[in-house]
């Protein structure tokens, strides 16, 4: 199997959302807005929490970066890594709906249900700016 050099980003590093500035001077966009099934996404707050799930039918929204174009490219995905490890995110590899892409995804090592049973709102549709845009116009 080839190395994996894209990054799946389905929350706060997506354009638009409040880390993305920190990512986009260093992390070239492949694509925006590409589907992956099999995962479920939850509120955490302020960003999201994915867990799979395996259903077809469970549908997440990602951007796609290339982690591995440059050295400073790199150099972020180490720290992104960090980051998300530190926080209890585990990284595993996803296929995009059509097989085009693999890429890279942090989840949650926790069931589905388990989210749920803290309270945690799942995001309908799996897709956080949506999410975040409905929240921010009153809906819920």
């Amino acid at each position: 199997m080839s190395r994996i050099t894209l990054l799946g980003t389905y929350g706060s590093l997506r354009v638009g959302e409040y880390n993305h500035s920190s990512v986009k001077d260093s992390m070239p966009i492949v694509e925006l807005e590409r589907k992956v099934a099999g995962y479920k996404m939850y509120s955490l707050g302020a960003y999201p929490a994915i867990v799979r799930t395996d259903d077809p039918e469970d549908i997440i929204t990602i951007d796609v970066f290339d982690m591995a174009s440059t050295q400073q490219a790199s150099n972020m995905m180490s720290s992104i890594h960090r980051m998300e490890t530190s926080a209890g995110y585990d990284i595993e590899v996803a296929s995009t709906i059509d097989g085009e892409m693999e890429v890279l995804l942090y989840t949650q090592t926790y069931r589905a249900e388990s989210f749920a049973e803290l309270g945690h709102e799942q995001v309908v549709g799996g897709d956080w700016t949506a999410y975040q845009r409905q929240r921010q116009h009153g809906g819920t």
